[in-house]
């Protein structure tokens, strides 16, 4: 995304990437009209990808798509909802969970159901298979790397800002945390 749509000039994204068809003009959309703006949406993956990864160049990036902007939704912030949500995203703390455990056993489902039963948008989760290679895991989120599962259970990382609690295996625990 960044390699073929971002505008290295004037920031933001392009509807076309750079390989693409020549045009007169690459256009450029922020209007979040009944569908949202792809740059909208650029935007909130972006900064939820800086959270899953702990990759602080992508909120750089996401900083540089917010000021390319910062003209137009002063103007009218009402056509910039999507947007404007991704921007209160960026502005408020995260939770960061990392469950680890066998995503087909009974445990692991019940603290992925804790996640999944409210709307929840400033929390960002990973499940992490312990049976799988979590290398490749590890090199998307290098924070994931030393998180175990305690004595073959599913255990959860609560953590905010990337500072962590103390793991649980306790689904009510879990819950707990959340809540604060």
């Amino acid at each position: 995304m960044l390699h073929l749509f971002w505008d290295d000039k004037g920031g933001g994204f392009f509807l076309t990437p750079k390989d693409g068809e020549s045009l007169l003009v690459r256009p450029k959309e922020i209007y979040d009209g009944a569908l949202p703006s792809g740059n909208s949406v650029a935007l909130y993956n972006l900064l939820r990808l800086e959270r899953f990864t702990a990759n602080p160049d992508l909120g750089v990036k996401a900083k540089q798509l917010v000021q390319a902007f910062s003209d137009s939704l002063q103007e009218a912030p009402s056509g910039y909802a999507q947007f404007l949500a991704s921007l209160c995203f960026a502005l408020s703390s995260t939770t960061e969970v990392v469950i680890v455990g066998d995503p087909r056993a009974k445990d692991t489902r019940e603290m992925l159901s804790i996640l999944r039963k409210k709307f929840t948008p400033h929390i960002v989760a990973l499940l992490k298979d312990p049976a799988l290679d979590s290398g490749y895991l590890a090199t998307l989120a290098p924070f994931t790397a030393n998180h175990t599962s305690i004595d073959g259970k599913a255990t959860a990382y609560v953590c905010r800002n990337f500072s962590c609690k103390s793991p649980t295996s306790d689904t009510k625990e879990l819950l707990a945390l959340l809540q604060n």
